[in-house]
């Protein structure tokens, strides 16, 4: 099934956004339809929903080497039922409803994979690519993911840093999207990274 193809109704009302190349930068959610189009490959969404998870977030980032992994039901009618562990984290899970929400809506998934770790060295220090159709990465604390960019006229550099602070979510287009590996996010863990705490989300 080509994603690409799922959902757009849905984001059909041009955003106000800005990026250039594979890459764009939304401060709202229906800026995310740009993954749509068939040249972008990394969308960084910033919300105050996610900035404040911040606090949240250094507390979480004190559990070096946590991995938590469970499978929510994108149901929002129903609403959506996190672990006993994140319900710990009620800030983190606000924002993590609205991510879920808007990767269902995108995918048309009705379950969602989350991935929590927090770590303090480079856990994909090599650039490369998911083999999934779209994964979200949000880094609720600590550095940014860096991703390849084309085409950036502010920097000669090949590479953009990523959510450097805590309001950005990361959106990468994956090998199975429908576009194969050459539209495919080509992105890497940041170097010298302190503590970090990780999320992932990828439809299921």
């Amino acid at each position: 099934m080509n994603l690409a193809e799922v959902g757009h109704a849905q984001f059909s009302t041009p955003p106000t956004i800005s990026g250039i190349g594979n890459y764009r930068l939304t401060f709202d959610a229906s800026g995310v339809g740009e993954i749509f189009d068939r040249q972008v490959s990394v969308i960084e969404y910033r919300s105050q929903l996610f900035v404040e998870a911040e606090v949240e977030g250094f507390a979480l980032s004190e559990q070096i080497g946590k991995k938590h992994t469970e499978v929510v039901r994108a149901t929002p009618l129903a609403g959506l039922s996190f672990s006993e562990y994140l319900r710990g984290y009620p800030k983190v899970c606000a924002a993590l409803a609205h991510q879920i929400e808007l990767l269902s809506d995108i995918t048309g998934c009705h379950e969602v994979g989350l991935r929590l770790v927090v770590v303090n060295s480079p856990m994909c220090p090599a650039m490369h690519v998911d083999r999934v159709p779209l994964r979200f990465v949000w880094n609720v604390y600590g550095s940014g993911t860096e991703f390849a960019s084309t085409g950036n006229a502010f920097t000669t550099s090949p590479l953009i840093t990523a959510q450097t602070n805590l309001c950005s979510l990361l959106i990468l287009k994956g090998t199975s999207w429908g576009d194969g590996d050459e539209y495919a996010a080509k992105h890497r863990s940041p170097s010298g990274c302190g503590n970090r705490v990780v999320i992932t989300l990828d439809p299921l």
